[in-house]
């Protein structure tokens, strides 16, 4: 397994913007003749973090390390910083192209990315499962599976931020990160998860299998809640798990381990870990 942080120029961005990738190419795959087996292309998760974190907080607090070696699945955790994956004419940063067109389209030409809508997915954890959300829900031709841990699915909250920073930013902050001259135009706009759910379906597009997870304790399980409740009746195919957790990594930990599952990627028996081959 190796972990790389690269550093590219983002179009989107207009300057260098950072992300870690974790590829399992170290694995050892033998035949009869004890000679290496042609490795086919990754299967790759896109991975997104929190509000107020940044793009090393899943190789610090989680286990996706070990996960994506055992799964044999290449990792992508790019910087949001705190721009909710969302585009912004006014601060003139598209973030959501940057992830759902421009570090996809990067990451396959650098590295050894399977390129099939099957084999790409996205996820995040809090304002990253927002994230996810919005980058599938815009670029529905790209994902086929999205996970969603403790996803910041509570737009209300958001409507509702004054001239305080309570809620994390002012409304004037809120109106700058997506693009909108009033916080109320968030609503049915490319930003809304509830409105573009139901516009790929209104527009035939292929919609993605959505894993859901939040703690009963967490302040977001309601919305959480909701929500899966909200695509299910739309007929989305919706996995959810709830149990007991608060809006931390001691919930999120196990939690991606079961969305990696999830998945559905057979487990590589022949990885190796702990400096054990297994044949």
């Amino acid at each position: 397994m190796a972990l790389a942080t690269m550093n590219f120029y983002a179009k989107s961005l207009r300057r260098f913007t950072t992300f870690n990738i974790i590829i399992p190419s170290d694995k050892i795959y033998l035949n009869q003749q004890d000679e290496p087996l042609k490795e086919k292309p990754y299967k790759t998760l896109y991975l997104l973090h929190g509000l107020l974190n940044g793009h090393t907080i899943w190789d610090s607090y989680s286990n996706i390390q070990a996960l994506a070696n055992d799964y044999n699945l290449c990792v992508v955790m790019p910087a949001g910083e705190n721009k909710f994956y969302v585009d912004s004419e006014v601060n003139d940063e598209y973030h959501c192209k940057l992830i759902g067109e421009e570090l996809v389209k990067f990451t396959r030409q650098t590295f050894n990315l399977s390129d099939k809508r099957e084999d790409t997915f996205i996820g995040g954890y809090s304002m990253g499962g927002y994230g996810a959300l919005i980058v599938a829900f815009n670029y529905p031709e790209t994902f086929s599976k999205v996970i969603g841990l403790s996803s910041g699915v509570n737009k209300e909250m958001i409507l509702t931020a004054d001239d305080t920073q309570k809620a994390f930013f002012t409304r004037k902050q809120y109106e700058n990160i997506f693009g909108v001259e009033k916080l109320e135009d968030i609503n049915n706009s490319k930003w809304d998860y509830n409105y573009m759910a139901k516009k790929i379906i209104d527009d035939n597009k292929p919609l993605p299998d959505i894993f859901l997870a939040c703690g009963k304790q967490d302040f977001l399980n309601n919305y959480n809640v909701k929500f899966k409740n909200y695509l299910l009746e739309l007929g989305y195919d919706v996995t959810w798990l709830e149990g007991e957790g608060e809006h931390n990594w001691d919930y999120w930990n196990p939690a991606i381990k079961k969305a990696i599952e999830w998945l559905n990627i057979p487990l590589d028996t022949k990885s190796v870990r702990g400096g054990k081959l297994v044949l």
